[in-house]
């Protein structure tokens, strides 16, 4: 009997409270003109909650549902790469969406010298989401990568990424809540590691509209805030952390008079900052 093609790509989905976007995401994957993939899900829900929505997928693609008795994002990307087969790697978020075309211009672009590809997230109208991104396909440097990489994007070597994997102290469900991607980004280039940003390779991620005066979104703001003003102190990034906490007052002292809406969202930003350096 003729042995199966060995997988090429591993798409690894971390997912937790989420229903049908999982499965909108799996949808997108039919279109694929990639089709030499595997998919693992790394489920952190309780038990029989994603039940029925999966398995219509198992006669369409090679599926490992892994059930997870721990909750973080970045542990569980850990967890799910390893049990990859596949040469490369992909996390897309579970509210995310492939194009059609989003595999095949990765992997066309991921090849000596570079260690990972990465894309950028587009709402429906093709339009950046979530955050802007560059418009021409650029390396990373340390001090030139804004707006040229979200860790949801990142097509990388299953090797190099056993190499570093991620931080799970930063993360979705981890101590400090955000930044995971940014961290693998500074140890990588730290190392020499060559890191490319394209364009053209897309993801469909829906637009997250800030509302300031929104209790959760203030939850968010300090997590991320945390997060980041953590971020620079492992790395010794000590003027960033600086002049993002002057911005912030900055905003503070003009929002007292202008846009008072504002306030709370910037005060968590503000404290944030002040207890990753406390703490």
């Amino acid at each position: 009997m003729e042995k199966p093609d060995p997988v090429l790509l591993s798409i690894i989905i971390p997912t937790l409270g989420r229903r049908a976007e999982p499965v909108q995401l799996l949808a997108s994957l039919e279109n694929s003109t990639f089709r030499n993939f595997e998919i693992i899900i790394a489920d952190q829900n309780r038990e029989n909650f994603l039940n029925g929505l999966i398995e219509p997928f198992y006669n369409k693609f090679r599926i490992r549902h892994l059930r997870l008795d721990f909750t973080g994002t970045s542990a569980a990307k850990n967890y799910g790469a390893s049990f990859a087969a596949g040469r490369i790697l992909s996390f897309p978020d579970d509210d995310a969406e492939y194009l059609p075309d989003t595999a095949e211009k990765a992997l066309n672009l991921l090849a000596s010298p570079y260690a990972a590809v990465f894309g950028r997230t587009v709402n429906r109208r093709n339009s950046d989401s979530y955050i802007s991104y560059g418009t021409r396909q650029t390396e990373l440097s340390l001090h030139g990568n804004r707006g040229l990489w979200i860790e949801a994007t990142i097509f990388i070597f299953r090797e190099e990424f056993q190499s570093y994997q991620f931080d799970e102290n930063f993360g979705l469900g981890a101590r400090y809540g955000a930044s995971e991607g940014h961290d693998l980004v500074i140890r990588m280039l730290k190392d020499k590691k060559r890191l490319l940003f394209s364009p053209a390779v897309m993801f469909y991620h829906p637009d997250r509209p800030i509302v300031y005066d929104y209790p959760p979104e203030i939850r968010r703001k300090y997590n991320y805030s945390l997060a980041y003003a953590k971020l620079c102190l492992k790395h010794k990034m000590y003027f960033a952390l600086l002049s993002t906490f002057i911005k912030c007052n900055l905003l503070i002292i003009i929002s007292f008079f202008l846009k008072r809406r504002k306030l709370g969202w910037l005060s968590a930003w503000q404290k944030g900052t002040i207890d990753a350096c406390r703490y």
